[in-house]
């Protein structure tokens, strides 16, 4: 069933479609640059959605993306009001369900996100050719039957959207499951345990029960319990199948680069701060080599710090002069040393700043 379009209006004048694009895009630059308050918020809202009621005129599919962005996960509220208001803008589209399918397929990541609740609203599942779309030929070829059964929604498929160039990662494992238990058997975990839960994966193991002398089981392998099998009074008394699901949040589908993202870039200066601590607190005498590998580092450890802290520390403003006024000492003093296999006291002193400046 498609998405109707209870709007087919025959007066669309220019005017009035220019009218409401400035309307929301000064709604736009408010919730960008404005702190508004919630009452303000939900004003502004209101006399936008009385302005649609009255209106017949098709919004720019560019607003509708850029007014995606703004979902706030830390505001639930004006979450709500965007998505009521973004419902309304798409249904104003001369054929809603298209504009969906491509935002669904966008590289958006909160486009995506928008597109399949709201498709998700419907109550419909996937369609087979929304999965090839996503997930690619291959994988829409091994996956369709469980998605099918599980009637996958199209949240469900962001989770397993594969990183570019990529297979899903939940097929390999899969494809393994299938060679161990049946079909059906694979069907009933995933309908249990959902998509999110297995998105990176999904393995089993074949267990069997041995009793020996009338023990309590021993669980083993097939293989395994065969070999139990060939000695007295062994026997097997049960049979499972063991299944782990390996989950997590989906690809980032944005253009962001997966290094400059906060988590990762963290986790990287975390690495790259105990490397330099232990270089510099090295009890080895310090070379050359070493004074270099030294600045090397800390010239991107002090760029990262600041990109993850100039909004809460007010140290980013005079660190990079005061990292600079080390680093140029200890370069000079090194351009003064005299071929040595061990370098002077006095740079030793210069390069242990670098650990406390003060």
């Amino acid at each position: 069933m498609k998405m109707a379009n209870e709007n087919n209006f025959s007066d669309n004048s220019p005017a009035e479609a220019a009218a409401l694009d400035s309307t929301l895009n000064a709604l736009l630059y408010k919730l960008q640059n404005t702190p508004l308050q919630s009452d303000e918020i939900e004003s502004e809202f209101a006399a936008i959605r009385e302005n649609l009621s009255s209106s017949s005129a098709e919004v720019k599919k560019e607003i509708i993306i850029s007014l995606t962005s703004l979902f706030d996960k830390n505001n639930i509220r004006i979450n709500e009001l965007l998505f009521s208001l973004l419902e309304t803008l798409i249904l104003k589209q001369s054929d809603p369900d298209t504009f969906l399918s491509e935002l669904l397929s966008s590289q958006d990541e909160q486009s995506r996100k928008f597109a399949a609740k709201l498709l998700d609203q419907k109550g419909t599942p996937a369609t087979q050719k929304t999965i090839e779309k996503l997930l690619g030929k291959e994988a829409s070829k091994i996956l369709s039957p469980y998605l099918e059964y599980t009637r996958a929604t199209h949240q469900d498929l962001l989770y397993l959207v594969p990183e570019f160039g990529k297979r899903p990662p939940i097929l390999t494992q899969l494809l393994q499951c299938q060679s161990i238990c049946n079909e059906n058997l694979i069907k009933e975990v995933i309908a249990k345990l959902g998509w999110k839960l297995m998105n990176f994966g999904l393995s089993v193991k074949h267990c069997i029960g041995i009793s020996i002398n009338e023990s309590l089981p021993y669980f083993v392998s097939d293989s395994e319990a065969k070999l139990f099998e060939s000695l007295v009074n062994a026997k097997r008394v049960s049979e499972y199948f063991l299944f782990t699901a390996h989950g997590g949040l989906p690809f980032g589908t944005d253009s962001t680069n997966e290094v400059e993202k906060p988590v990762t870039l963290f986790r990287s200066y975390n690495l790259a701060h105990a490397n330099l601590l232990q270089e510099i607190l090295d009890v080895a005498p310090l070379t050359e080599q070493k004074v270099k590998r030294i600045i090397e580092q800390l010239d991107k450890i002090v760029v990262d710090f600041i990109k993850l802290f100039q909004t809460y520390s007010e140290e980013c403003s005079i660190l990079p002069d005061i990292y600079e006024g080390i680093k140029t000492k200890v370069i000079n003093k090194l351009n003064e040393e005299t071929p040595a296999s061990h370098l002077s006291a006095d740079l030793t002193r210069l390069v242990q700043m670098f650990e406390d400046p003060h």
